[in-house]
């Protein structure tokens, strides 16, 4: 009698704990608990983050952007935004460049703006030219 007490009490309490997570009926599984989950705060700021990088974008020439092995539909993107004048459309712009952004790699974005954030080398025969040579 007590084993079968103490039994179904551990059930109880493995009935609460799995009543404290959501169901997921589409997958039918459970879904993660709360702590493996990202707040919707930080949710809000990496995609606010993924945004501004994708504004650093409209720093680039646009002949650059085409070569630079960036997503076309973001390049698109940015390219439109340059030529817009209004603030709400730059705005809803913005918006949608982050959007873009979420399923680009971010790395590879940031890899493209320190590129050509680089110094070039200059051919040789132009450095001879510009030093009075």
């Amino acid at each position: 009698m007590q084993e079968e007490a103490e039994g179904y009490l551990d059930r109880i309490k493995e009935v609460t704990i799995t009543m404290k997570r959501q169901y997921d009926p589409l997958h039918e599984q459970m879904l993660p608990e709360p702590e493996e989950r990202k707040s919707k705060t930080r949710v809000k700021k990496e995609m606010m983050e993924l945004q501004k990088l994708g504004e650093q974008l409209l720093t680039l020439p646009t002949a650059y952007l085409k070569i630079a092995g960036i997503p076309h539909e973001l390049v698109d993107a940015v390219i439109s935004m340059k030529k817009m004048s209004t603030h709400g459309a730059r705005r809803r712009q913005k918006q949608h460049i982050g959007v873009i952004m979420r399923a680009v790699d971010p790395v590879q974005i940031k890899r493209v703006l320190d590129e050509f954030g680089q110094p070039r080398q200059m051919p040789e025969p132009l450095k001879n030219k510009r030093q009075g040579r």
